[in-house]
């Protein structure tokens, strides 16, 4: 599956606290992608049943202003992956309060 698929790697900084989403690919060619997601309201999990018996499926992320978003497609363990995500907004946005 290394072949086809991206891996997600979700990054908080410890002192801002500012979530970032690292979308890595390419298996001879490399490619990254850094995507900031503190503006994300929205998650959303899409699994087919089958794709839930292997364990993949799209997790969506919506920004605040309305724009297009992120789609990460065919993500390994998407529920853990966007619990994990809302959890890093959630603390970026409690950090923000206290200041």
């Amino acid at each position: 599956s290394e072949w086809t698929s991206n891996q997600y790697v979700l990054v908080v900084d410890a002192k801002s606290h500012d979530p970032r989403l690292l979308i890595l690919s390419g298996v001879f060619d490399y490619y990254l992608e850094t995507v900031s997601i503190e503006r994300t309201v929205t998650t959303r999990v899409h699994q087919k049943w089958w794709e839930a018996m292997i364990g993949i499926g799209d997790v969506e992320l919506r920004e605040t202003a309305g724009g297009e978003g992120e789609i990460l497609k065919d993500a390994w363990k998407p529920r853990v992956l966007e619990k994990k995500i809302r959890g890093a907004i959630k603390a970026l946005r409690r950090h923000g309060a206290d200041d």
